[in-house]
């Protein structure tokens, strides 16, 4: 019979370290230290540490273990905090679809600080335009320090004239973000230099 992977946050993991490195003998079973920290951590934990005290590890060895096993958990934690990956879009690839408008507000309302929008056809929707809204008032609030928008102009890249860098700026102050304040709004240096290469 395989063991359980253990899934048990970091905290957790210390807990029961801690408990581990105040014994001073190995117990005859390990069910009274874990079910204090609930019945999971026991069906997770208990068949690994009777295999360790089968193998002759010490109380001791075994909280080490853990430790390291914890801080392992922590430094995974904290990478799943900092970014989260989300496939979304109109046609499902799988069961784990997200709806791109769902997750975009979504991280929209919890940031903090910062925030970076990538997008190659900017929205001229209602919707579009309410987020933004929001946006230069959270700025304009302090909620949000900064904005960083980064967009094609597809809707006016054939109709530029001979000053396209200023006839784009013209056109976003007007046409996506009459609000103050505005964000650090950027665009492809190569469709202001009309190269034939560009980056979308």
């Amino acid at each position: 019979m395989s063991r359980p992977a253990l899934s048990l946050p970091s905290r957790t993991l210390q807990a029961v370290a801690q408990g581990l490195r105040q014994l001073h003998r190995t117990p005859s079973s390990w069910a009274d230290l874990l079910e204090s920290f609930g019945a999971g951590v026991r069906t997770q934990l208990e068949p690994l540490l009777v295999e360790l005290t089968r193998e002759g590890a010490h109380p001791r060895l075994i909280a080490r273990l853990l430790e390291e096993l914890a801080r392992a958990r922590a430094d995974l934690e904290q990478e799943r905090e900092s970014w989260s990956f989300v496939w979304s879009g109109p046609k499902p690839l799988h069961n784990n679809v997200s709806d791109t408008w769902a997750t975009i507000t979504r991280l929209i309302d919890e940031a903090e600080s910062t925030l970076l929008i990538a997008t190659y056809n900017i929205g001229l929707s209602r919707d579009s335009r309410e987020v933004f809204e929001f946006l230069a008032q959270r700025l304009a609030n302090g909620t949000l320090q900064e904005v960083q928008l980064f967009f094609h102009p597809k809707q006016i890249e054939h109709k530029l004239g001979p000053e396209p860098s200023s006839e784009i700026s013209e056109w976003f102050n007007r046409e996506v973000w009459p609000w103050n304040p505005k964000p650090l709004a950027y665009v492809d240096r190569r469709l202001v230099e009309r190269t034939q290469d560009g980056c979308y």
